[in-house]
């Protein structure tokens, strides 16, 4: 029979249900012949954030299905690619696309279907099983359950859900129920009236608030029916208002009625809905928010959001600013002073509730007063399943142990010891905050293992045979001491070397948020121009005039030899980054071709190998040459008063990678450049330059192309063609010749742009081979049954046993991989369970969590 119509549909099919077998009969009884296609692991997973079950039995389950004939994967949400080879197939057939998900406005693919001249179907939605659906029946039916046992020790949320019946109780009725039970907190005293008694007696209303809180400030604050219900908090929903006179009948009038109107459509249809008024809570030193659980994860810490700056009541429940911290639940804890009378009133509340994880805000005032101002279940919550609290604190009591032969290890270094997710080398913006295993191995391998400290020995820093990098529960850290102590100049005595890097240490122990700036803010490890203005920390901090000579002496040695001495370090570093581009060359590697599986590995320890002795070193060299030059123009301007303009001028007057990309992406967006000469430049880069999981630009052309967005999008590029070097190196000659060092201004500038710009070529160009070596390896393994997501989860040492062992088959390099693809999955989804700080200085933080202001700027598929 000739096909003349071709039905195409497209799904994710996890949790497969009646709705979806009836879009499938719907386009089977449209057409001659039925493609599908199954949308693959990573797509599915940003899409929906967790899938249950994978690609091949997602596949499997629709391939039995009579309506299908034929059964395609699909690597995007867009189908377009799909839709183009099916017209190809079949040319002469209509092409019907059918639109399965109601959410899109303008399906992918539409665009493409119109061009052909095919059909687009959009079937009636079918809502009673949709994915969320089902998961908000298992989460009601759990819940449910519970209320008919009326066990608590079956609970998700451990209490009894009845005290926060919405027909029950209210925010206002919840206080005034707990003001005579408390005895380790307060409630301000508080008067509740519903909308109705409002709407017929405002005036004796009014007059009951003025003598019972006389000329006092009070708040009038929400209390709706459907506030801190166990299904949801609508917390910050709805408006409150603070230093209201109680005598003062307008505004306090204007607060209660703005309030109402705050409810909108929300409100009770009977008026019952309240509004409370209470005594406004004065001296507060610290207020905030406090959950009984993580909220995120429904593990057992204590979570506070919390501001001690500003004496506002309002402002972490606002959502304007705050601090926070996590505490462990565990009795073997001593309670930081800080908190101590807190978390005591705390678990008051909790046993007067059986346990009921909660959301409660508070203030502690100046004489330690706690005052609680609100309690309602945590029902985030909800759609977590109940967790191992036992397993949590096993996993804890493995990081002590590491911890503690880490210590050990440090030798002469353990009085300084800490460690950091984003000093120096800053793995949390580089390989995430918990990389898969392969993303930290690769990483780790290739320079955090040794390049990192032997690409520095040669510019005249301390040599350190130590390993930069550990992994803490799935979470990678830097170690500080060790970082501290190789940008020091090499020629430091030691006993002046161990004293300025317990006064660094203590530097940043105070200020913990600079953890992420040493080089800037925390270690001298290169002599700029402000060095005499800044060294009264020094002084102040015991350091006798002939130290400071010294270590100004050796830091001028390390930086004068390095700028003098850099082209030559640049032209060897050029012949290597030659040498690494011919190899890959020279491996001849087309993406698109498929490899045997040993080949393939092998292609791809070569190219990673290269990047290890041709590549990454010369990176650190151009990296540490640029932060130099930077550091020391920028002193220029901190000290001897160079406008900052001439400064930004300079760094906009040069191009890089960066600005080029740039440049070139405003050229695709303008149709100046096609994609396929775009990609042939940038089609390696990917958002995770390590992560497997991450496709490359070449291979998901919608990290560029989104016609809603991209073409829209003009890239700024700072250029300055009219910058005159010649004024700038003329004011820099002078400062150089003042501070005695063998360059003038003009060769400062050069060095400077030059280090910049190789900084970018060789971190682009070593790129190119890691992600060759990405993709060869997901082709390896897709020959064998595995995704990316499941290669993601071995290392490099397994990864490459086929390559080191010849004589073992694949039947074993198998179950070796399953084993530990098993292995890690699990390991990784109780480590994500643990909360970890950004720094660590002792055993402590991991039970007491400091959450601090600088946060990495994570790189994602958007």
């Amino acid at each position: 029979m000739k096909i003349k119509k071709v039905a195409y549909t497209y799904m994710i099919g996890d949790l497969f249900h009646y709705g979806h077998l009836n879009l499938l009969q719907q386009a089977r009884s449209n057409s001659d012949y039925h493609i599908t296609g199954v949308i693959t692991d990573q797509i599915a997973e940003e899409w929906q954030a967790l899938n249950i079950s994978n690609y091949k039995e997602r596949k499997a389950v629709i391939e039995s299905i009579k309506v299908v004939d034929e059964v395609v994967k699909q690597e995007s949400m867009d189908p377009t690619d799909n839709l183009k080879k099916i017209h190809k197939r079949f040319p002469d057939a209509k092409i019907i696309l059918f639109q399965g998900h109601q959410e899109w406005g303008q399906m992918p693919g539409v665009g493409y279907i119109k061009s052909i001249k095919g059909k687009v179907i959009r079937p009636k939605y079918y809502p009673s099983l949709s994915r969320e659906k089902i998961i908000k029946s298992f989460n009601n039916y759990e819940q449910n359950k519970d209320r008919r046992s009326k066990k608590s020790s079956n609970s998700i949320l451990l209490g009894n859900l009845n005290h926060f019946d919405s027909n029950i109780l209210t925010k206002g009725e919840t206080l005034r129920k707990f003001t005579p039970l408390l005895t380790k907190s307060n409630i301000e005293k508080l008067f509740i009236f519903t909308i109705k008694q409002w709407q017929t007696n405002a005036n004796k209303i009014l007059d009951s608030i003025r003598a019972q809180f006389l000329d006092e400030k009070i708040i009038v604050r929400s209390s709706a029916l459907i506030e801190d219900s166990i299904n949801q908090s609508y917390a910050g929903a709805f408006k409150s208002f603070l230093d209201i006179n109680a005598t003062d009948s307008i505004s306090l009038k204007n607060a209660i009625n703005s309030v109402i109107e705050s409810y909108g459509n929300k409100a009770d249809k009977n008026k019952q809905d309240q509004v409370l008024i209470q005594k406004q809570t004065e001296s507060v030193k610290i207020s905030g928010v406090i959950f009984t659980r993580n909220l995120g994860k429904n593990t057992p810490y204590y979570m506070i959001n919390f501001d001690d700056e500003y004496g506002k009541t309002d402002l972490v429940t606002s959502g304007l600013g705050g601090k926070r911290v996590e505490i462990l639940r565990s009795d073997k804890l001593t309670i930081p002073k800080k908190w101590s009378k807190l978390i005591a009133a705390v678990k008051e509340i909790e046993s007067l509730l059986s346990g009921l994880a909660l959301d409660i805000e508070f203030g502690i005032k100046k004489n330690n007063e706690i005052i609680i101002f609100q309690i309602r279940p945590l029902a985030a919550n909800l759609k977590y399943n109940k967790n191992s609290d036992e397993k949590i604190f096993r996993i804890i009591q493995k990081i002590d142990d590491q911890l503690d032969q880490n210590h050990k290890s440090m030798e002469k270094l353990n009085t300084i010891f800490s460690f950091s997710d984003m000093a120096f080398w800053n793995p949390s913006e580089l390989i995430g905050d918990r990389p898969n295993y392969l993303d930290f191995s690769i990483f780790n391998n290739l320079i955090m293992k040794s390049n990192w400290n032997e690409s520095l020995i040669k510019m005249g820093y301390t040599s350190l045979e130590k390993e930069l990098m550990i992994m803490i529960a799935g979470k990678p850290y830097i170690n500080i001491p060790f970082s501290l102590y190789s940008l020091l100049p090499n020629g430091i005595p030691d006993k002046l070397r161990m004293k300025l890097l317990k006064f660094y240490y203590k530097k940043l122990s105070v200020n913990p948020e600079l953890h992420d700036k040493i080089e800037f803010e925390i270690i001298h490890n290169c002599l700029d121009f402000s060095f005499d203005f800044n060294s009264y920390e020094l002084v102040n901090n015991g350091f006798t005039k002939m130290e400071i000579v010294l270590l100004k002496d050796e830091l001028f040695k390390l930086t004068n030899d390095i700028i003098i001495n850099s082209n030559k370090i640049f032209n060897e570093d050029e012949i290597a980054l030659k040498n690494l581009t011919h190899n890959r060359d020279k491996i001849n590697i087309d993406i698109g071709k498929e490899y045997d599986f040993k080949v393939a590995l092998n292609m791809a320890k070569e190219l990673l190998q290269d990047v290890n002795t041709l590549g990454i070193k010369q990176f650190c060299r151009a990296a540490r040459m640029a932060f130099i030059g930077r550091r020391m123009i920028l002193s220029a301007e901190n000290k001897n008063h160079i406008d900052i303009n001439l400064i930004n001028n300079f760094w906009a007057s040069f191009p890089t990678i960066v600005t080029e990309m740039k440049d070139d992406l405003n050229k695709l967006n303008s149709n100046r450049m096609d994609l396929n000469s775009f990609l042939g430049i940038y089609g390696h880069l990917r958002p995770g330059t390590y992560d497997i999981t991450s496709l490359p630009y070449e291979k998901f052309h919608g990290y560029i192309i989104n016609d809603s967005f991209n073409k829209k999008t003009k890239y700024n590029i700072s250029k300055n063609k009219k910058f005159f070097q010649k004024d700038f190196a003329d004011k820099l000659d002078t400062i150089c010749l003042k501070n005695k060092f063998g360059f003038n201004g003009k060769e400062l500038l050069e060095f400077s742009k030059k280090a910049t710009q190789l900084r970018e070529k060789f971190k682009f160009e070593y790129t190119k081979n890691i992600s060759l070596a990405l993709e060869l390896i997901a082709q390896a393994g897709d020959s064998k049954g595995y995704n990316r997501e499941q290669l993601s989860n071995l290392d490099m040492n397994s990864l490459f046993i086929p390559t080191n062992n010849s004589l073992i088959n694949v039947d074993e390099i198998k179950n070796i991989w399953d084993s530990i693809i098993m292995s890690r999955i699990s390991e990784k989804s109780h480590y994500e369970k643990i909360s970890l700080p950004s720094i660590i200085f002792s055993k402590k933080d991991i039970k007491y969590i400091k959450h601090l202001s600088a946060k990495p700027n994570f790189i994602s598929n958007e």
